[in-house]
């Protein structure tokens, strides 16, 4: 692991309680929730991101300091019966408000039996993940039904440039990643979905990098031909969230909407829009008569759950899902 960065928990998947989140239930019954293996982030756009770091230091000390259950604690070690058993592999666009517990929270409230583990490491793209060991781990721990896979905007947008673009983000190609996670996740159980999260872009796209011209959308747009190719290639199942926000940044919305303010990670709204579409995606049904609203407001949860919902459902067959 590079020294930059700095890690807790046991490097399998262990498991942990539910924090409590003002305005948002402790869910319980049907989920089991599985480590968040977090670690500082060590790549950024740049001084806009100041805000950014700070939140996700806090995220990364209140991780830390819930208590850690062992793998064998009655009700969080094991799936039950009838558990629908979900791996979540990536990094910040993961960790920033939890976008799996928020998942969880809208299934559970759909009333769906979730199994949901993680394997988040803020900072980090997908090759890291293809790589590294307790990832691997993590693959194995469970014959999963779904394992979900969360990469960064501009190595999605510009695969074979983005290092040329700006050479300190370093050349991180996520085709040959998901290509060694696919093969990982279908040695160990052949029957597992997998499901790429389609990013968002950049709030301003690539315009804040002198000569560059693509703003958001023409960025989003490059987003979603790339997820598509990669689809194609490997047989993935495409979470669209990228298209559900730009169906949203559309509408006349104020600054740093969907975005929090370093114009990259997601706002509430965002990674709740984002929670949304991969349930659409995931149980193949409407997430707009759900009632669950986390920390929004009933119009905004309502809104987001029937844009998330209606991306998928209206083009199944280009997001490669079964009806």
């Amino acid at each position: 692991m590079p020294s930059d960065t700095v890690s807790h928990g046991p490097n399998r998947v262990a498991q942990v309680p539910l924090q409590r989140r003002e305005g948002a239930p402790v869910l319980k019954n049907h989920l089991r929730l599985g480590l968040d293996a977090t670690s500082i982030p060590h790549f950024f756009r740049g001084v806009k991101a100041a805000s950014t770091i700070l939140f996700l230091l806090l995220t990364f000390f209140s991780t830390a300091a819930c208590d850690i259950l062992d793998p064998e604690t009655p009700g969080f070690g094991k799936p039950e019966v009838g558990d629908l058993k979900v791996l979540f592999i990536g990094s910040s666009y993961l960790a920033v408000n939890d976008l799996p517990g928020i998942f969880a929270g809208m299934a559970e409230a759909a009333g769906k039996q979730v199994f949901l583990a993680r394997r988040v490491q803020s900072g980090y793209y997908l090759d890291y993940f293809a790589q590294d060991r307790s990832t691997t781990q993590a693959i194995r721990d469970q014959e999963w039904d779904y394992v979900i896979l969360s990469g960064g905007c501009q190595t999605a947008g510009y695969p074979d440039t983005h290092h040329l673009i700006k050479n300190d983000w370093g050349h991180h190609d996520p085709y040959p990643a998901l290509r060694e996670l696919a093969r990982k996740v279908r040695e160990n159980h052949p029957e597992t979905v997998l499901v790429y999260i389609l990013p968002w872009a950049f709030e301003d796209g690539m315009t804040w990098i002198p000569g560059q011209n693509d703003d958001y959308f023409a960025m989003q747009e490059k987003i979603r031909d790339n997820a598509l190719v990669w689809s194609d290639s490997l047989d993935l199942v495409v979470a669209p969230v990228g298209m559900a926000w730009k169906t949203v940044m559309a509408w006349n919305i104020p600054e740093h909407y969907l975005h929090m303010n370093d114009w990259n990670h997601p706002s509430p709204r965002g990674s709740f829009l984002s929670a949304a579409t991969i349930f659409a995606t995931v149980f193949r049904q409407s997430a707009e008569e759900v009632g669950f609203e986390w920390v929004l407001s009933a119009t905004d949860a309502e809104a987001f759950r029937r844009v998330g919902s209606e991306t998928v459902l209206d083009s199944l067959g280009l997001w490669n899902i079964t009806p």
